[in-house]
């Protein structure tokens, strides 16, 4: 149920973390009038998630952290309001809009994945040309009790050819003559 749970919102993650990286030494946010958004440009992957649960009270009920090879989650924002996510493990990707409130450094992202429509917004903490660190923040229901969440999600710039969409349509098992 944990990993059920966690992919869907590390997939959101994806989305936003794609968009940014690498956090300042003494913890603090990096101003948002002194990033340079056009770093978001490109293709990124998700190479970590570092998700924290608090109770009804506040009080730190779990921590979960998640590391990816550098390809397994990538998010490429392709125009100034499209991005394209791919879930290489999965075979699974999508086309997302997205927006960029460069006054507060929001990035909100919308798609369907896995016939789910997905909403999410992500706070860019701190962004470089080859690493960014985003937050998102929740609330969830398990087993009948809300829990809030933090993640804080690593992205690097991928600057390879891979993941591409042919690599995500190639997961299954295959024979020569017809896909099994």
């Amino acid at each position: 149920m944990k990993k059920a749970r966690f992919i869907p919102n590390l997939i959101y993650s994806i989305f936003a973390g794609l968009l940014i990286f690498s956090c300042t030494g003494d913890g603090e946010d990096t101003d948002p009038t002194q990033m340079n958004f056009d770093l978001l440009n490109g293709k990124w992957s998700i190479t970590q998630e570092v998700r924290k649960i608090f109770d009804a009270d506040g009080d730190l009920v779990d921590t979960e952290t998640e590391s990816n090879d550098k390809n397994e989650f990538t998010i490429e924002f392709l125009s100034a309001s499209t991005a394209r996510i791919i879930q290489v493990e999965e075979g699974m990707w999508a086309e997302a809009d997205y927006t960029l409130n460069k006054a507060d450094s929001t990035l909100s992202i919308s798609f369907s994945f896995g016939g789910e429509d997905m909403d999410i917004t992500l706070k860019i903490l701190n962004l470089t040309e080859s690493a960014a660190s985003l937050l998102e923040e929740g609330t969830e229901n398990y087993d009948g009790s809300n829990y809030n969440y933090e993640s804080t999600i690593t992205i690097s710039k991928n600057d390879s050819s891979i993941p591409e969409i042919t690599a995500a349509e190639l997961k299954g098992k295959w024979s020569m003559a017809s896909q099994t």
